[in-house]
């Protein structure tokens, strides 16, 4: 009996022990689960700013460790007081506070900041069971935790109240890394704001400074046309009365004035040089062209220098250099010029060198090195860092005693660095200086020349009626003088398209030359009526374009017209008996009789000889007595049309810039005066693309031109 008594007493004890332990693992199950849940603390503070919302969510998770009555959370403020922020239920506000002053007073609360675990009093009243905890990280504290049990509760699992400082360990930290988290996000919209601000300033600043830019340039262009104007002036007549009986006294008087007023155009042209290479303006050409033609060329002026002063100028060209490149030689030959009338200015004796090697071939692209060697007075070592500055020579005497504004070896650089290379120097003061550049051009192909491009007739052509059809007297000459040369032809000449339509309906013509831009009606407009009536009486003349215009789009603009083929102006006597041959002959002539260069924009124009007499004697057959009658005739036609284009120009009318200056472009070419064609083109090309910003710089660019061109061929073209 005793023996089953004793069994149940086990039996009961090992109940009750079991029941413990199931109930212990329940609560380490439910703590292991709320201190996992706390894990998504971090979380909600970042899904939801407002802290209220992440202690409510604590406040959760604690009440499945305890039955709490009540909870609220005292959270420190900038005064360093403890205030609410959280109640729960928000009822019992006023009661907690009042417990928590009496904790305050009695020390309770002061002693609950320096503890890591919960301090559990009991209430006021001894109902109650009061737990505080710090809400804290390592870097400060943060709050108080304040929950009210039941009595029962004085006496509480260490491992529920470790759960509970973990809970709030937590809490503390996820509420310290969202205060963080807003503060490196306003430092950051902070600092994009000061971004903006200061993108916005240099935003602002750029506008200032690319304003600034284009009021450099209207006042260079402007002060240009200023100096410039009366120069024009100077230069013509000192040219005129240097060809006139003078005592040699004054001859020398002459000279002097001459040098010194080309010096002062020198330095203006240089001036606008620069400012358009620091305004970005300066594009290079891309054509094809002879390289070692070019290079004899452009080394012909400076061997007569050379040979004045006693200097021997050569040219050291290798053998392997390609004939024929792609490049800009207008702006190559504005290095060398520059380079080489350094050399001259600063050599008295011995020689100057101008040499081109090929370094080598990759790819179809010639890598070329051109140096300038010369036996002058040589550069100081002190002074080689700082040649190539804007305004800057050697030493204070090199202007006094050579001249120069220190411009040409800046803008030479510039130049180099546009064409990918770079521009140096090595020098020995008292030995001579070398300066080289290498640079990069594709290799062309060499342009084929056939019977028929050279112009060379092949038998008798037969008798052509031939109607020219051109607004410029000079042009109409000038394409009479090519025509009489084929053959024994009939020509007429209408100026303009209305007369032509009218003169073509009265006659039988067999070939039609057509300038493009006329007036009362344009070459386009004639092709058109004429090409309208032929399909109502049969029959199809040939019509050849001939237009400043050289372009490809002009090309398909004339055959849209009707036109069957193209010539651009200045026309060359080939091209023009080529189109003679084929319609006498009666084969179809080819629809475009010219190359059509493709500018990305209107160029500046090119640095190239105001007048070519050579090249116009060439073309006339060496007839002198025509020479002073074509000059005539063009300078009659440019004072009749400059003003008309000034009009235009102050007008700002667009459609009468093109005309007036595709007009002059069209018959300075066929005088061969090619600056006075590059100016008057790029404002026919600006004007057509609707930009007219240049054209007051250009017009008097172009006035200048024509000045300087009746100084040059004054003596050409006697009065009256």
């Amino acid at each position: 009996m005793t023996t089953n008594r004793t069994e149940e007493s086990r039996i009961a004890l090992l109940q009750e022990r079991v029941n413990f332990l199931e109930e212990s693992n329940l609560n380490y199950l439910r703590t292991l689960d709320v201190v996992t849940a706390c894990s998504e603390l971090q979380s909600d503070v970042y899904r939801d700013k407002d802290p209220s919302f992440v202690l409510k969510a604590m406040f959760e998770q604690l009440q499945r460790l305890f039955p709490f009555s009540g909870q609220a959370m005292y959270t420190v403020s900038p005064s360093s007081e403890f205030v609410l922020t959280v109640c729960e239920p928000f009822s019992m506000g006023g009661w907690l506070q009042n417990e928590i002053n009496a904790k305050i007073e009695d020390g309770t609360f002061a002693w609950a900041l320096n503890q890591n675990h919960p301090v559990i009093v009991p209430t006021l009243s001894g109902e109650d069971t009061l737990l505080l905890h710090v809400l804290a990280t390592n870097s400060r504290i943060r709050g108080m935790y304040a929950g009210i049990l039941g009595t029962g509760h004085l006496q509480t699992e260490v491992s529920s109240l470790n759960a509970l400082s973990t809970i709030l360990i937590y809490t503390a930290y996820a509420v310290e890394n969202a205060e963080l988290t807003e503060m490196l996000k306003e430092h950051m919209q902070n600092l994009e704001n000061r971004v903006q601000q200061r993108t916005r300033e240099l935003e602002a600043a750029l506008v200032r400074a690319e304003e600034a830019t284009r009021a450099k340039s209207v006042f260079l262009a402007n002060m240009s046309h200023e100096i410039r104007t009366p120069l024009n002036g100077v230069l013509g007549l000192a040219r005129i009365l240097m060809d006139t009986r003078l005592n040699q006294e004054q001859k020398g008087y002459l000279e002097s004035l001459n040098v010194s007023a080309e010096n002062l155009l020198c330095i203006i042209n240089e001036i606008l040089d620069l400012s358009k290479i620091e305004a970005g303006k300066v594009a290079l050409e891309s054509t094809d062209f002879p390289l070692r033609d070019f290079l004899v060329k452009s080394m012909r002026p400076f061997e007569l220098r050379g040979r004045e002063k006693g200097l021997a100028v050569q040219l050291a060209l290798d053998d392997r250099v390609p004939p024929h490149v792609t490049g800009d030689q207008v702006r190559l030959g504005q290095i060398l010029t520059n380079l080489v009338g350094n050399a001259l200015k600063f050599t008295s004796h011995g020689s100057i060198t101008v040499s081109c090697q090929l370094e080598g071939i990759e790819a179809g692209r010639a890598a070329l090195t051109f140096s300038v060697i010369d036996t002058g007075i040589g550069i100081p070592e002190h002074a080689i860092s700082k040649i190539f500055e804007k305004f800057s020579q050697a030493d204070s005497s090199t202007t006094r005693l050579y001249g120069g504004t220190g411009l040409g070896l800046s803008i030479s650089k510039n130049l180099v660095e546009l064409m990918g290379g770079e521009l140096a120097v090595e020098s020995r003061e008292g030995v001579g200086s070398t300066f080289h550049f290498t640079i990069t051009l594709p290799i062309a192909a060499a342009p084929e020349t056939t019977a028929e491009e050279e112009g060379e007739l092949v038998g008798e052509l037969r008798p052509l009626r031939i109607l020219v059809a051109d607004d410029v007297p000079l042009n109409q000459l000038i394409t009479e003088k090519f025509l009489s040369k084929t053959g024994s032809h009939l020509i007429d000449c209408a100026g303009n398209g209305r007369e032509a339509v009218e003169k073509w309906a009265a006659g039988s013509y067999d070939l039609v030359f057509m300038d493009v831009q006329m007036p009362e009606m344009d070459g386009l407009e004639a092709s058109r009526r004429i090409r309208e009536a032929e399909r109502q009486r049969g029959g199809r003349v040939h019509i050849c374009a001939m237009t400043a215009n050289a372009m490809k789009e002009d090309g398909d603009i004339c055959r849209q017209a009707g036109m069957d083929s193209y010539l651009s102006k200045p026309v060359q006597e080939k091209d023009l008996v080529a189109v003679v041959r084929k319609v006498a002959g009666g084969k179809e002539p080819s629809p475009v009789a010219q190359h059509h260069p493709e500018p990305e924009k209107a160029l500046p124009p090119s640095d190239v000889e105001v007048f070519d007499r050579d090249d116009l004697l060439e073309r006339l057959d060496g007839a002198e007595d025509l020479l002073a009658k074509f000059l005539r005739m063009f300078i009659e036609s440019i004072d009749e049309m400059l003003p008309e284009l000034e009009r235009a120009v102050r007008e700002m009318d667009p459609t009468a810039i093109h005309f007036r200056a595709h007009t002059i472009a069209g018959s300075a070419a066929n005088i061969s005066a090619s600056q006075i064609r590059d100016l008057a083109r790029d404002m026919e090309y600006r004007a057509k693309g609707g930009d007219l910003a240049e054209t007051p710089s250009l017009l008097a660019q172009l006035e200048e031109a024509f000045g300087r061109f009746r100084g040059m061929v004054a003596h050409e073209v006697p009065e009256g």
